[in-house]
C-alpha cells in the first residue's frame, strides 16, 4: 500500500444557478440507506442529486425541486432534513430564507423566515416533489445561521427536533407538535441546559449522543471565536462538564471524530466475530475536536474528554489559502484511520493525515518510516544511515578524509624521513568526523544529509487540490451506492462529488482478503463465495 497516492479523482459535476454558502449543504437518507444530496443556492433554488440506474448503468441524476412559498427576491440562509422518529418514513425539509423589503421612499430591513415542508399524503411521505408543496411559514425575530436537527429524549420518548442558532444569542429548538400536525417553537434551555447564558452567535454546533442515549456531547463555535464543550446527563438535564476557549476570529467549522474510522461488520461476515459493539466502542473512543476559523489555522484538540483543550496540534499551512470555511473526517487511503480535510476560500482542498514521531509522508516514496539504527560497538564513528541514504555520500566522505590528510602532510613541518613513516589506522578506525580545517563545513553539510530529520507526532499535508472557486461545504457518504464513502465538494461555482481510485480500492480489498483467510484456519464458505463473485476467481 505504501506505492499509492490516494488521490481521489471526479466522478461528477453540478453546476449551481448562483453561489451557495457554509450552511447550504445538506442529505437525506432513506429507509433502506440510499443517500441524495440537497444544494440550496442564494437565489432560492435547490437542487437534488442523486445517483440512479439506467441500463445496467450508474447515472447522476441532477434535479431542481420548486419548494413553495419561497419569493423571488428571497436569499436561502440554511438547509437541514429530518427523518421522523415515530414509526414514519418521511422526512421534513427545512429552509431558512431572508426576504428584502425594498420600498421607493424607504428601505425597510429584511424579513426572516424558517418554512417547514413536509408530505401528509400517505406513501408520499419521502418524495421531494410531495414534500416540497407542503409549507408551514414561521416568521422569525432573530438572522438564522445554522439549520440542524437532533434527537429529543423526553422521557421514555424519543423524537427528532430541529436546532436553529440565531443573531439573538440563543439557540431556537422547533418540535413537532402531533395535535395541530404542525411545528412549534420550544424553549430549548429546558431540555439542552448547556445552551443557557450563550455569550455570541453560534456559527457551528455539534451534538452526539453516548452510552446509549445516556450522555450527550455538545460543541459550540461562536461568532466571536469562543468554542465550548459541554458532557451531559440527558435524564438528569445536567451539565456534568464543560470547557471552553477562546480563538482570534469566528469559527467557521467544527468537526468531533475519533482517531479510527469505526466501520460496522458487515452481517455475511459475522463469523470472524472480531467486531465490538458500537457501544463498547464509544466507551474506550478518545474523541478529538477539529475547528477551523477565519483567519487563524486549523488546530485539533485531542482527547477532549479528558484533556479538555490542552492537548492541541495545528495543521501546518492551514491558513495560508485564505479563510477555511468548512471541514471533513473521512478515511482517505483505507488504513482504518481517519484523515482531515480543510476547505479554505483560497480555492483549495487540503488533506491531512496524523503521524507517529519520526514517521513521515514522502511524495515520492508515500508512507516511509525512518529507519535509522542505533550506532553499535565498532570503533568506527561513521554516522548510521537511512537505507535511502545514496551510496555516493559515504564515497563522498572518504574523498573528503582524503583531502584531509593532504591537508595535513602540505601544512606539516619538515621531519626525518623515520619519523615520516606514521603508524597508519585501519580505515575502519579512522574518525571521518574529525574537525579538519578547510572542508569541517562540508563533512557538517553531509553528515546532515545522512542523518534524516527529526519528525514529531502530529499531523502533515498529504495532498491539496485546486478548485475553480470559494470551498464552502464538505460532505462524505455513500451516494453511487456501492459501499464506498464519496466525497462531495461544494464550491461557491458547483458541486463535486469525488471518488477513489478504484484500482487502488479493488487491490486494497484483495489484500485484505487475503489476510482474512490466511487469518482463518477454516474459512467460511462465505468467504470464498465472495471472493469468487468479486473478483471470478
Amino acid at each position: 500500500m505504501g506505492d499509492r497516492g490516494w488521490r481521489w479523482t471526479d466522478a461528477h459535476f453540478c453546476s449551481l444557478p448562483s453561489q451557495t454558502n457554509v450552511y447550504g449543504l445538506t442529505r437525506i437518507t432513506d429507509s433502506e440507506g440510499n443517500n441524495k444530496l440537497l444544494v440550496a443556492s442564494l437565489d432560492g433554488k435547490v437542487i437534488a442529486v442523486e445517483y440512479q440506474t439506467f441500463n445496467n448503468r450508474l447515472t447522476p441524476c441532477t434535479k431542481e425541486i420548486q419548494f413553495t412559498y419561497i419569493p423571488g427576491d428571497a436569499e436561502i440562509v440554511s438547509v437541514d432534513v429530518l427523518r421522523r422518529c415515530q414509526g414514519n418514513n418521511g422526512i421534513i425539509v427545512g429552509i431558512t430564507f431572508l426576504k428584502l423589503q425594498e420600498d421607493e421612499k424607504e428601505c425597510k430591513p429584511a424579513s426572516q423566515f424558517l418554512n417547514l415542508y413536509s408530505a401528509s399524503e400517505v406513501g408520499d411521505e419521502a418524495n421531494l416533489d410531495t414534500v416540497a408543496q407542503g409549507c408551514l411559514s414561521l416568521e422569525l425575530n432573530f438572522i438564522p445561521y445554522q439549520l440542524t436537527h437532533t434527537e429529543l429524549l423526553d422521557g421514555s420518548s424519543k423524537e427528532m427536533v430541529f436546532l436553529l442558532s440565531g443573531g439573538d444569542n440563543k439557540i431556537h429548538m422547533y418540535r413537532e407538535s402531533f395535535k395541530s400536525h404542525g411545528f412549534q417553537e420550544t424553549p430549548s434551555e429546558e431540555f439542552f441546559p448547556e445552551f443557557k447564558n450563550i455569550p455570541s452567535s453560534v456559527l457551528q454546533l455539534n451534538i452526539g449522543y453516548l452510552d446509549n442515549y445516556e450522555r450527550r456531547l455538545t460543541v459550540m463555535g461562536h461568532q466571536n471565536g469562543l468554542v465550548q464543550v459541554a458532557y451531559v446527563n440527558v435524564a438528569a438535564k445536567e451539565v456534568l462538564y464543560s470547557w471552553s476557549t477562546e480563538h482570534d476570529s469566528p469559527i467557521t467549522s467544527i468537526r468531533v471524530f475519533t482517531a479510527k474510522n469505526h466501520v460496522a461488520c458487515p452481517s455475511f461476515l459475522d463469523f470472524f466475530n472480531e467486531e465490538s459493539t458500537r457501544e463498547e466502542e464509544e466507551k474506550l473512543a478518545n474523541f478529538n475536536l477539529l475547528v477551523t476559523s477565519a483567519l487563524e489555522p486549523a488546530v485539533v484538540y485531542r482527547n477532549i474528554l479528558i484533556t479538555g483543550f490542552e492537548d492541541m496540534l495545528s495543521l501546518p499551512n492551514s491558513e495560508k489559502f485564505d479563510s477555511t470555511l468548512c471541514s471533513c473526517v473521512v478515511d482517505i487511503d483505507f488504513d482504518g484511520e481517519n484523515e482531515l480535510l480543510v476547505g479554505t476560500y483560497g480555492q483549495e482542498l487540503l488533506a491531512y493525515k496524523y503521524f507517529e514521531e519520526n514517521q513521515h509522508f514522502d511524495t515520492d516514496r508515500k508512507y516511509s518510516q525512518s529507519d535509522t539504527t542505533k550506532a553499535g560497538s565498532s570503533q568506527s564513528n561513521t554516522p548510521t544511515h537511512t537505507s535511502s541514504t545514496p551510496e555516493r555520500t559515504l564515497n563522498q566522505l572518504e574523498e573528503l578524509n582524503k583531502q584531509r590528510h593532504r591537508s595535513d602532510e602540505s601544512n606539516s613541518q619538515p621531519t626525518h624521513v623515520k619519523d615520516a613513516q606514521p603508524t597508519r589506522k585501519a580505515k575502519s578506525q579512522e574518525d571521518l568526523f574529525l574537525p579538519v580545517h578547510g572542508v569541517k563545513e562540508e563533512q557538517d553539510q553531509l553528515q546532515d544529509d545522512i542523518q534524516p530529520p527529526f519528525n514529531p507526532a502530529g499531523f502533515q499535508l498529504l495532498w491539496q487540490r485546486s478548485f475553480p472557486g470559494p470551498v464552502v461545504g464538505l460532505d462524505r457518504l455513500d451516494i453511487m451506492g456501492d459501499g464506498m464513502d464519496d466525497l462531495v465538494v461544494v464550491t461557491l461555482k458547483g458541486m463535486h462529488i469525488l471518488q477513489p481510485d478504484l484500482g487502488e480500492v479493488a487491490e486494497v480489498c484483495r489484500e485484505r482478503l487475503r489476510g482474512l483467510c490466511d487469518s482463518s484456519s477454516e474459512p467460511d464458505d462465505a468467504y470464498h463465495n465472495l471472493q469468487k463473485e468479486t473478483f471470478g476467481r
